[in-house]
């Protein structure tokens, strides 16, 4: 039970890091919304709408469109899933019986709840498009985990009857060309 537990909190913590890690000196990788530099604005200060995917689909250079990727949160899917409903000026057309978004623009859109949530806030990431072989992600197969006999107390270093595990991982990311990517922002 314990390894599952920590392959699990493993899993999260390097899905969070790959998403939003802050990379040197925070013993992180980088993250695709905190490494990417070319940046995107909303058309309207505080609105995400339909014509901001399409402006942050046309930032994205044509050698990286064949193979790029949607990375969003679910929150920020749900929004684009609105853009769909029953207006006029629909430019999406999203069955809401299915799952979810599984592509847009003819590319897929990948979920994560570690990517930023759509909030309105000043100069708040939305969204991420780009070529995912242009996020180098390195890492050394597995975790390390080490079973830890005796635990000693912070204040007295004398043990205090407890067990534990330490363990660790080496894993490294970086977007590798910055070309390949794209973020959609708040003004």
């Amino acid at each position: 039970e314990v390894g599952r537990v920590m392959a699990d909190g493993y899993m999260d913590l390097l899905a969070e890091s790959l998403m939003t890690g802050a990379g040197d000196g925070s013993n992180a990788p980088w993250g695709v919304f905190t490494t990417t530099t070319t940046k995107v604005d909303v058309t309207t200060d505080n609105t995400f709408g339909a014509e901001d995917i399409d402006a942050v689909w046309k930032a994205v250079p044509e050698k990286f469109r064949a193979n790029s990727i949607w990375v969003m949160n679910v929150d920020v899917e749900n929004a684009v899933r609105g853009f769909g409903s029953g207006t006029a000026t629909s430019r999406f057309t999203i069955d809401q019986t299915q799952e979810g978004i599984s592509r847009l623009n003819g590319k897929a859109v990948v979920l994560s709840d570690f990517a930023p949530e759509w909030a309105g806030t000043d100069a708040a990431n939305i969204l991420a498009v780009g070529d995912p072989r242009n996020h180098l992600v390195a890492q050394r197969a597995g975790m390390t985990v080490e079973r830890i006999q005796t635990l000693f107390g912070t204040t007295n270093a004398r043990p205090t009857g407890q067990r534990g595990f330490f363990a660790y991982a080496r894993v490294g990311a970086d977007i590798v060309v910055q070309n390949a990517w794209r973020l959609l922002k708040n003004q």
